[in-house]
């Protein structure tokens, strides 16, 4: 009797075998360039939620409106996703922040006019930061954030 061996082909082998596609540098390379035509649109959605924050946020008072609690949640959560890609990590963090303070409002059912005015003048700030702007004043501020986050929690 002669026993006949035969080899199956293992299709997950034969595709990680193969070499096709884009090398890291060049897929690095594309994505860059792909980011950098999109950056326009970016800071145009970037500014429009901003623009609802900074209307809606100073209207915002001791009784909460739920839908414009809400509306203002969901824009800085927009500034939040666009901010690294805008290069303004630091506005980013401060929409977090504002994120945070909402949530723990929310929970407490008490709203402090006077935290939720300076995260709105942080965004300000953050928004268009001078050509030289110090990472160190930047995250200053956001640790400031912070603290009136959980001043306010208390």
């Amino acid at each position: 009797m002669t026993a006949i061996r035969k080899k199956l082909a293992n299709p997950l082998a034969a595709i990680l075998g193969y070499r096709r596609g884009l090398s890291l540098e060049a897929a690095t390379a594309a994505a860059e360039a792909n980011l950098a035509r999109i950056q326009h649109d970016c800071l145009a959605s970037l500014d429009q939620a901003l623009g609802v924050i900074y209307q809606q946020l100073p209207k915002l008072d001791h009784a909460e409106n739920p839908v414009q609690a809400e509306a203002i949640y969901q824009a800085a959560n927009q500034v939040l996703a666009l901010g690294a890609h805008c290069q303004l990590a630091a506005l980013g963090k401060a929409a977090f922040c504002l994120c945070e303070l909402i949530d723990r409002s929310r929970m407490r059912g008490q709203w402090s006019r006077a935290a939720l005015e300076t995260h709105l003048q942080a965004l300000k700030l953050l928004r268009s930061p001078p050509a030289n702007a110090d990472p160190k004043t930047e995250a200053a501020i956001i640790a400031g954030l912070f603290k009136v986050i959980e001043k306010t929690s208390r």
